[in-house]
């Protein structure tokens, strides 16, 4: 015979060979709070031709490894990488 453990939401019966769970699934009833989305970051990049500076700032690297191969092309050097402190939720 087995023994019946009663519960919020089901019962376990013990005694059984696979110890069940029976009744309404409790798993899930509590679930967890999203997690905060990703900081989103701006990083700017300066690039330079003798006198002329030129500055780009985006939220992607993609976007600022295309400015600076744009560039490059024009024959401006890349000068400085910067993460702005400003990431927003």
């Amino acid at each position: 015979m087995s023994e019946k453990i009663n519960f919020s939401g089901g019962e376990i019966r013990s005694g059984t060979a696979s110890n069940a769970v029976f009744g309404t699934e409790v798993w899930n009833r509590d679930p967890l709070p999203k997690p905060p989305p990703p900081k989103v970051w701006t990083y700017k990049l300066t690039v330079q031709q003798g006198d002329s500076k030129a500055q780009a700032t985006a939220t992607t690297m993609e976007a600022l490894i295309s400015f600076e191969l744009q560039m490059r092309e024009l024959g401006y050097e890349f000068i400085k990488l910067e993460r702005l402190d400003d990431g927003q939720h």
